[in-house]
C-alpha cells in the first residue's frame, strides 16, 4: 500500500502529485543497509531515528522486516555489513549529526525524541545505551527523559510539521515502528489515549486542513471521527517498519493486463458485477417463472 501509494510518480524520479501533504527525500536511494531485526529494543529507537534522519537526505538503513529487502533488491543494492553491527553504523553517521536526544525506553519521552530529531539534527538514545553511542563518536544535545508531548509542543510546537503527524503509542512494541517516518517528516509523534483528550485536541488544532496521521490511536470510531471533524485522515500504520523508505524508492507500479469488455445493456437483465473476481451474475425477469441465474 505505502509503495503504491506514497512512492514517486515516475520509475526514476523522487517527487510527489501537486498538493501531495506527503514529503520526499532530497535523493532516491542507491544502497540500503540492512539491519537485523535482533537487535535490542533500545537499539531499535536509535535505529529508527537513525533511519528517519538519513532518509531526509537519502535513505540508507532498511530493517530485515516483512520481505521488504527481497521487494527492493531489483531497485537498489542491498549491503548487509553492518547487519549485525550496531555500534559500527552508529559510527559509521556520527559526523552527519550534532548528537543525540537522551530519552527513557517505552516513557513518552521516546516520542519527543523522535520528535526532535530533525528540529535538532540529533538521533534518540535510550539511557541503557547511552555509552554506546558516546563511544561511537555522539554527544548528548537533549536529556528529555521525564519529559512528554505537552512539553514538546510547548517549547518546539511551531517547528514541527503541520502537514504529518504520528499517533502512536510508546510503551510497549509499537515504539518500534512509525518512529523513522516521523523523523523523516518532522513530524510530531505523541499519544493521548482519548480521541478527544487535551493533548489530541491540542495537535488536531495546530494541523492544516487535510493533514495526514501516521500510526493509530486507541479507538478507531473515535480516532476517525475526531480526525474527521478536522478535515484530516489516518493511514493505519502502527506497526509498519520501513516507511520512511518505502515512500522514497522510485518503483515500477504494477498496470491491469486485462483489457476491461465493454459493458452491454441486456434488456430485461439485472447485471450484478464484481470486478475484482471478475464474476457476472445474470438474473433474466421471467415473471412469475422461478429464476435460474446464470454464471458467466
Amino acid at each position: 500500500m505505502i509503495l503504491s501509494v506514497c512512492t514517486a510518480a515516475h520509475a526514476q524520479q523522487l517527487s510527489r502529485v501537486d498538493g501531495s501533504p506527503y514529503p520526499v527525500a532530497a535523493q532516491k536511494p542507491d544502497r540500503l543497509y540492512l539491519t537485523s531485526e535482533s537487535y535490542s529494543y533500545s537499539q531499535k529507537i536509535t535505529l529508527l531515528s537513525l533511519q528517519g534522519m538519513l532518509a531526509r537526505t537519502k535513505p540508507e538503513i532498511l530493517r530485515d522486516a516483512h520481505g521488504h529487502a527481497g521487494a527492493l533488491e531489483n531497485y537498489v543494492t542491498i549491503d548487509r555489513t553492518y547487519y549485525n553491527n550496531f555500534s559500527g553504523l552508529l559510527a559509521r553517521y556520527a559526523s552527519r549529526f550534532n548528537g543525540y536526544i537522551l530519552c527513557e525506553a517505552k516513557t513518552a519521552s521516546v516520542n519527543v525524541a523522535y520528535s526532535l530529531c530533525a528540529i535538532l539534527n540529533a538521533i534518540a538514545v535510550p539511557a541503557d545505551i547511552e555509552q554506546t553511542a558516546i563511544t561511537a563518536g555522539y554527544t548528548k544535545v537533549l536529556d528529555v527523559r521525564g519529559k512528554d508531548e505537552a512539553w514538546a509542543l510547548a517549547n518546539y510546537g511551531a517547528q514541527f510539521s503541520k502537514t504529518i503527524a504520528s499517533y502512536q503509542a510508546v510503551n510497549d512494541d509499537r515504539a518500534l515502528f512509525v518512529g523513522d517516518y516521523s523523523v523523516f517528516a518532522g513530524a510530531l509523534q505523541f499519544w493521548d489515549a482519548s480521541a478527544t483528550g487535551t493533548l489530541a485536541n491540542a495537535v488536531y488544532d495546530r494541523m492544516n486542513p487535510s493533514a495526514v496521521y501516521f500510526g493509530w490511536g486507541a479507538g478507531e470510531y473515535n480516532t476517525v471521527e475526531q480526525l474527521s471533524m478536522h478535515s484530516a485522515m489516518i493511514h493505519p500504520s502502527d506497526w509498519s517498519p520501513n516507511l520512511s523508505v518505502l515512500s522514497n524508492v522510485p518503483v515500477k507500479l504494477p498496470r491491469q493486463k486485462a483489457e476491461p469488455e465493454e459493458f452491454k445493456v441486456v434488456p430485461n437483465v439485472h447485471t450484478v458485477c464484481s470486478s475484482g473476481c471478475r464474476v457476472r451474475l445474470t438474473i433474466r425477469i421471467t415473471g412469475r417463472t422461478p429464476i435460474k441465474p446464470d454464471l458467466n
